[in-house]
């Protein structure tokens, strides 16, 4: 027969500065963490941000940034270690940014993904192809119009265009093993979000509602797509599937007009996010595929060392 499961609890890790960095004047950004617990994100510094790698036996090292370069931004870390973000110099920002790659073996290297301006690589999976944003060559007043881009594990890159009528940029913002590409329609009022397949080329997540701005975060293996989306004055989190479209995933406090984001979900199903709770307060949440929404704050292990000082909130 059936039986109930007791909810998971979770222990915390901290992910410590490197020697000389202070606290004050200085913040972690965490971008991803992979199935060996290494975890990559950037630290700012006070003056310029450095791109990290964090492993539990190695602590917190910087990646370097490109020759020439001065600042670096990592966003994505596949199961064999390898990173991929962007690198450019701090005074002129994503004009004259790169994409890049790093792995252990031979350190950052750039990647070729120009349309004729600066470029950033968003993501990379298990086989190496990596998705990004790079712009178009620049016009009188800075960089060109954006487009998504993805590019094979061999260098050859495809430019994923716009949607047809749709608005005139794109962002490459995640990727899967099946080399789907989950990014976003961007305009001035609203977003729509799309996945792209060579064979299949772009195809919309058409918004519940028309006129309703759609930000996605993540797609996993199953091509089940997670993020936030904005009707009017608030943000809601959901989960999309090609058979059931956009699935609102409710709210910690359980109103209807609650703020929360969904912010991944891995091949089981299981989203985490942040939503607000009853007191209008933001907390990390998890919520298994089938289950309730849960509060990460009320599953900390009590007996952890850190648990009197941690505050999970709405962070990415």
């Amino acid at each position: 027969g059936k039986f109930k499961l007791d909810p998971p609890t979770y222990c915390i890790r901290e992910i410590t500065r490197p020697p000389g960095v202070p606290e004050l004047g200085s913040s972690f950004g965490i971008a991803e963490i992979n199935n060996r617990n290494q975890v990559v994100g950037s630290l700012f510094d006070g003056n310029r941000t450095h791109a990290f790698i964090w492993d539990r036996h190695r602590g917190t090292r910087y990646l370097g940034t490109l020759p020439g370069h001065n600042t670096a931004y990592a966003s994505d870390i596949n199961d064999w270690g390898q990173v991929v973000g962007a690198s450019e110099v701090w005074e002129t920002g994503a004009i004259g940014a790169a994409s890049f790659i790093w792995d252990e073996r031979r350190g950052m290297r750039a990647l070729d993904a120009s349309f004729g301006s600066g470029h950033h690589a968003a993501a990379i999976n298990r086989f190496g192809q990596v998705a990004g944003t790079s712009y178009l060559p620049p016009s009188d007043v800075g960089i060109g119009p954006a487009r998504a881009y993805f590019m094979e594990r061999d260098g050859e890159v495809f430019n994923l265009g716009t949607l047809p009528g749709g608005n005139p940029e794109t962002i490459g913002r995640a990727l899967n093993d099946r080399g789907q590409v989950l990014g976003v329609d961007q305009g001035p009022v609203n977003n729509q979000a799309f996945i792209w397949h060579k064979r299949r080329g772009l195809q919309p997540l058409v918004a519940p509602i028309p006129g309703t701005s759609v930000l996605p975060h993540a797609i996993n293996n199953r091509g089940e797509v997670v993020g936030l989306i904005m009707p009017p004055n608030f943000s809601r989190p959901f989960r999309w599937t090609a058979r059931e479209g956009f699935q609102d995933l409710g709210s910690l406090g359980g109103r209807a007009t609650d703020g929360g984001e969904a912010l991944d979900i891995n091949e089981w199903g299981t989203v985490v996010g942040w939503s607000q709770t009853a007191d209008l307060l933001g907390r990390g949440f998890v919520k298994p595929r089938g289950s309730a929404m849960l509060n990460l704050q009320e599953l900390i292990d009590v007996t952890d060392p850190l648990a009197p000082h941690a505050i999970i909130g709405a962070a990415d």
